[in-house]
């Protein structure tokens, strides 16, 4: 037969949840008095944990101290809440709201962003590339790939920037949008209407392998 066991319900400011109750507890430990608590509570227990709730032996003790608990899961509880008067304290924790930060609007404000080149190189007569026209061909055939949503890797390439030291790599990148943007389809019968609108606003991100200093 199991055992009729008194509690109260408190908060941690030490105000009344519920009136005194009895449950019944096949075994006397504080362990299944939690759980049972927890099945007899569900409004006032809806958002914690039985293993959450801390179980002092009387009011008296936890009035007076606030110390004299029953700290561990298989703490008997035989010899406590045997009556009204004596009931076992079961304090539940405060529930406190989580704030997710919110992201920072400044996050997104735009940058102009540096240029890869601060020398004096920057300011020199960009002269552009001989093979225009394959690149203009290939950023197409990408484009189309993109667009009737083949995942071939093969109709995804990779345009990577690559020579040796002072040849001009980095200011490439530098004028890279305009090139691409004005130079490469500037012929109003070359290239897909909805891919020069979509590099008109493209974004660039220029991404350099270099000693360190970059």
């Amino acid at each position: 037969m199991a055992a009729r066991k008194w509690f109260l319900l408190l908060g941690e400011n030490g105000k009344d949840l519920t009136s005194a109750t009895s449950v019944g507890v096949d075994i006397e430990d504080v362990d299944t008095l939690r759980k049972v608590v927890k099945k007899e509570c569900p409004s006032a227990l809806a958002n914690v944990a039985a293993a959450d709730l801390t179980v002092f032996t009387n009011r008296a003790e936890y009035d007076a101290k606030r110390s004299v608990l029953l700290p561990q899961s298989w703490s008997p509880v035989t010899a406590y809440g045997n009556n009204e008067e004596n009931a076992l304290i079961v304090q539940v924790p405060t529930r406190r709201q989580v704030v997710v930060p919110t992201l920072s609007q400044q996050s997104f404000v735009w940058k102009e962003p540096k240029p890869l080149v601060g020398t004096t190189g920057a300011k020199w007569d960009f002269q552009n590339s001989l093979d225009l026209g394959n690149l203009a061909s290939a950023i197409g055939s990408h484009y189309e790939a993109w667009r009737d949503g083949k995942t071939d890797k093969r109709t995804h390439p990779l345009f990577v920037c690559l020579d040796g030291p002072g040849t001009g790599k980095s200011r490439l990148l530098d004028e890279f949008p305009n090139i691409l943007q004005q130079q490469i389809f500037q012929d109003e019968t070359q290239g897909d209407p909805a891919m020069k609108q979509l590099l008109q606003t493209a974004y660039n991100f220029k991404i350099t392998f270099e000693n360190g200093a970059t």
